[in-house]
């Protein structure tokens, strides 16, 4: 057995015979005294600055290899790095090229931007966590907002570690806001909170399209649609809704009675508001065209063996689909993501590579083909564009501008009063019953 202390160690070692303890022992002398002479080679200003290191890191129980490690990989590879202002201004260049949606770019460089305009001069290896997550509460007080921020400067980090321009993704060390979905649609922060029953009015000079998320019942059940047909006035008036109360309140206060005792009686009946037909049927429409793709699969498409259909043909089906329903499409690459997954569940056809078209191969699905028949949706078969008259004959006061005409529309949740709008400007007082129309009744 030999024991023995170098480089601040001890060693014990046992061995067989003496021989081998021997030589063990002549191996260890040499490499004892070779580690004295290194050490008595070295620098005198250089021992004494390991040393003071080595003083430095006692609080911290650790040795001046562990802390020239760390700061090798925190520090030292991160160099040539790019500062986080330049970092910026290369990866948003690198998104551009990729055809991002003109929303999804204008949000990136708004909040990486913002980014930049605290942290510019900077590394993103020199960044702490706590100063990110200082950051983030300054930029955004409510919850959604400041999540939205961090997702953001999360992809910024996921992306800097790729090209090995910092060790982590700092943002994980940051805590993630609390926020809580209630109902249909509706998003509620932790902060705000309202009890009771809540009827929401939106209004909007563009086609509403709704995330439906597998919901579309849900949907239906919780809206109500008006359409405003009539062309803007060509010369404003000032204080109409006063002039309105003075010269037909009396009409529209009765016309609002009497919607709100129909409104009891529906309730009392069914629980709920009754839709009539055309209500209804813009309420499905717009539910429909939220929901355009498997619409259009459903119904344009129907399996045949033997048949094929390329995914291009397919696109400029859907627009002219959309066109004839005045519906807005989506874009081409959102349809074509969509397109698989609808092609699955209705008709079992999977993409496939291997479509013949034009002596090349290209994508698409076998076992389907598109419907032979019209265009024209169903509910608009037969009738004309720019008039509808309604069931009761009372068409000479109701005209249903064509699309192109339609700038300026309103959607209401169920239950809320219709504005004054919709009321027809007649010079007297107007009963609670020349408000109603036929399929176009609106009723409170």
């Amino acid at each position: 057995m030999i024991a023995v202390m170098t480089g601040g160690q001890r060693i014990r070692e046992t061995f067989k015979t003496r021989e081998e303890a021997e030589t063990r022992a002549a191996q260890l002398r040499i490499e004892r005294q070779n580690m004295g002479a290194a050490a008595f080679a070295m620098p005198v200003a250089l021992r004494v600055e390991a040393a003071k290191c080595v003083e430095k890191l006692q609080p911290y129980s650790a040795s001046l290899t562990e802390a020239v490690d760390h700061y090798i990989e925190r520090v030292l590879k991160f160099r040539e790095a790019p500062t986080v202002a330049d970092a910026v201004k290369r990866l948003l260049v690198e998104k551009e090229q990729k055809n991002l949606r003109v929303s999804t770019l204008r949000d990136l460089r708004h909040r990486w931007e913002k980014f930049a305009e605290t942290f510019g001069a900077r590394k993103l290896n020199e960044i702490t966590g706590e100063e990110l997550a200082a950051w983030l509460v300054k930029q955004a007080a409510d919850p959604v907002n400041r999540h939205n921020y961090r997702r953001k400067i999360g992809t910024l980090y996921r992306l800097a570690v790729k090209r090995k321009w910092t060790a982590e993704n700092i943002v994980e060390q940051t805590e993630r806001p609390e926020m809580v979905e209630a109902g249909v649609g509706i998003l509620r922060v932790e902060s705000f909170s309202i009890e009771g029953r809540k009827n929401v009015m939106i209004s909007t000079n563009n086609r509403l399209r709704v995330k439906l998320d597998s919901d579309a019942g849900a949907w239906g059940r919780r809206m109500l649609i008006v359409d405003y047909a009539r062309p803007k006035p060509t010369k404003p008036i000032p204080g109409f809704d006063s002039i309105l109360l003075r010269e037909e309140g009396e009409g529209i206060l009765r016309w609002a009675v009497e919607g709100a005792i129909q409104l009891k009686k529906d309730l009392d009946a069914t629980g709920t508001m009754q839709l009539t037909e055309a209500q209804r049927r813009r309420v499905d429409d717009l539910l429909s065209e939220s929901d355009s793709v498997r619409s259009f699969v459903r119904e344009r498409i129907e399996q045949h063996h033997g048949s094929e259909i390329a995914i291009h043909e397919l696109t400029a089906t859907y627009r002219d689909y959309c066109e004839a329903r005045d519906w807005g499409p989506l874009r081409d690459r959102q349809f074509q993501a969509e397109l698989p997954d609808a092609m699955l569940e209705y008709h079992r056809a999977t993409k496939r590579n291997d479509i013949p078209r034009d002596g090349k191969s290209v994508r698409g699905f076998r076992g389907v083909r598109l419907q032979t028949g019209s265009e024209r949706p169903s509910e608009l078969q037969g009738q004309g564009d720019e008039h509808l008259p309604f069931s009761d004959g009372s068409d000479d006061h109701r005209e249903i501008i064509p699309r192109e005409q339609d700038n300026d529309r309103e959607s209401i949740g169920r239950n809320d009063y219709i504005t004054s709008e919709h009321i027809s400007g007649a010079s007297e007082p107007m009963p609670a019953t020349t408000a109603k129309g036929g399929d176009d009744e609106q009723v409170l």
